[in-house]
């Protein structure tokens, strides 16, 4: 970034000099950051510049205050130290970084009625909105799926190898780029299928049929929700006694946002895609397993962890039942479950991603 002249900031404190101006436009307010190179001031920034409600803030170097001006770019002259007005400072500077519908008041901290956790959501969600809203429909489905509930919990898992909850390092990092959207593919072909290419985002990795890799991966998640069936004293994936006294047989599998067939959906609302396979197999076994007595529950899962409405409630009936044969919270449980889920996902994901990146010994 080229740097621009520098120049001498006016105070009320004195002369400032070598203070570099950077003006960003954004939407229809600038800001203008102003670096200070001078024992007093780190830096300061001004909001608004041509209207009537301009403020510049600066903070203390010596006693870590934040300091503020009213006025225009010329009214810089009203700038020192107030420590009484740091709270308001903040929530003036956080109602700006937000829309107007997740503003807050001084009052909601002074009445301990928001948490630092509030905070950080409601500008994390903002951020994600921002994002999205810049993207390109690719990027959007990407983005709805990462952020949907209980997707990242691979993130926050400790890792355990004897419990299978652990990443090899070129696993992870071919995860955390596949993750961020970043190019995964080095403009190679597929291993398995070189008439294919491996697309920036990996959607042809995860979703490549030879090789088996996606059928383990969907053993391996079937597997675990048998496990947890049993810890909670249900006998199969053919659960006995689900819904009114029939049994539920559960259809899991796993979809890509990326698929054309949903992208455009998947772009625009989370979980889109999870939400057409269900309805899908619904539709192709309901009546099935109705003539044997079943219920029929498809357990949907996306590439990048987001679940399908029909699993969150299983999960959330299942996490029910374990609490109570194991004799933990719910919560717990239930967080534990989509954690282990998660976890195997990702992992069967960067494991397909990377087995197609280099040519098996048969086809060197």
């Amino acid at each position: 970034m080229r740097l621009p002249p520098a120049r001498n900031l006016e105070t009320t404190e004195g002369t400032f000099p070598d203070a570099r101006r950077f003006t960003i436009s954004l939407r229809e307010e600038q800001i203008v950051f102003c670096n200070v190179t001078s024992a007093a001031f780190s830096r300061c920034w001004i909001r608004n510049l041509d209207g009537p409600h301009a403020v510049a803030f600066g903070k203390d170097l010596k006693t870590d205050k934040i300091l503020k001006s009213g006025g225009r770019i010329g009214g810089l002259s009203g700038l020192a130290p107030d420590s009484s007005q740091h709270l308001s400072d903040a929530v003036g500077m956080f109602n700006w970084l937000v829309p107007a519908e997740d503003s807050i008041k001084v009052e909601d901290f002074l009445s301990s009625a928001i948490s630092q956790g509030k905070l950080s959501e409601k500008l994390d969600n903002h951020l994600l909105s921002s994002l999205v809203e810049a993207s390109t429909v690719v990027n959007k489905a990407r983005l709805l799926s990462v952020s949907s509930p209980h997707a990242p919990f691979w993130l926050s898992m400790p890792p355990c190898e004897r419990q299978g909850l652990h990443l090899e390092p070129s696993q992870f990092q071919v995860a955390v780029k596949w993750w961020l959207g970043l190019d995964t593919s080095g403009d190679a072909q597929c291993a398995l299928c070189p008439e294919k290419s491996l697309n920036p985002l990996g959607h042809h990795a995860t979703t490549c049929k030879r090789g088996g890799d996606v059928v383990y991966r969907h053993n391996r998640l079937r597997d675990i929700v048998a496990k947890s069936c049993r810890g909670a004293h249900l006998t199969d994936i053919l659960i006995p006694h689900w819904c009114m006294g029939k049994p539920a047989a559960l259809d899991l599998s796993v979809t890509s946002p990326l698929n054309p067939l949903t992208l455009l959906e998947a772009g625009v609302t989370a979980g889109a895609a999870a939400k057409a396979t269900e309805e899908r197999k619904l539709k192709a076994n309901t009546s099935k397993c109705a003539d044997l007595g079943w219920v029929c529950v498809p357990v949907v899962a996306e590439s990048y962890g987001a679940w399908g409405l029909t699993a969150r409630y299983f999960f959330s009936k299942l996490g029910s039942r374990l609490a109570t044969s194991l004799g933990k919270s719910k919560s717990v449980v239930t967080h534990e479950l989509y954690g282990r889920m998660s976890m195997n996902l990702v992992r069967a994901n960067a494991t397909v991603i990377l087995s197609r990146s280099v040519p098996p010994p048969e086809l060197q």
